[in-house]
């Protein structure tokens, strides 16, 4: 198996490596999976300080990869919304075949590309979160009256 081309996009589908915080990015690759074995694509996103800040792809959404028995090229779409601060990153891709749950053998990857630039104006825009990272949360508020329980 091998990775043909990685492209990344922004929302309305215009090649770039530079987003606002929150939006989403959109990576298409194409690649070439082994014959007869479920192979699977992942993006690993790394910060300035070579830390991984998130690994995620086509088994952590629990997509199953068609087994191609013929030569030919697949292509796999991923949309993340990019809730890391502002800032440069590095992102590789990889083509692996999963071992167990969290672990994998890599087939093969793309080298390290960017950077992804991640961009926010805080002296001036309430920020969707503070921190490295924005995790999914919501919130209400209710009235409680006369001493109500929670």
């Amino acid at each position: 198996g091998q990775i043909i081309c990685v492209a990344f996009y922004d929302e309305q589908g215009i090649a770039t490596m530079a987003f606002k915080l929150g939006c989403d990015l959109i990576m298409k690759v194409l690649y070439m999976p082994p014959l007869d074995e479920v192979a699977h694509i992942n993006l690993v996103i790394k910060n300035k300080f070579d830390q991984v800040v998130t690994n995620l792809g086509s088994s952590r959404l629990r997509l199953m990869p068609p087994i191609k028995s013929t030569n030919g090229l697949l292509m796999f779409e991923l949309k993340v919304a990019l809730l890391l601060e502002a800032g440069n990153y590095s992102m590789q891709v990889r083509l692996v075949r999963q071992t167990a749950p969290n672990q994998s053998m890599l087939i093969h990857c793309t080298d390290w590309l960017g950077p992804l630039t991640i961009s926010w104006d805080y002296d001036n825009e309430v920020a969707p979160f503070t921190g490295i990272v924005g995790l999914p949360a919501s919130g209400t508020f209710k009235l409680i009256e006369n001493g109500g329980a929670m």
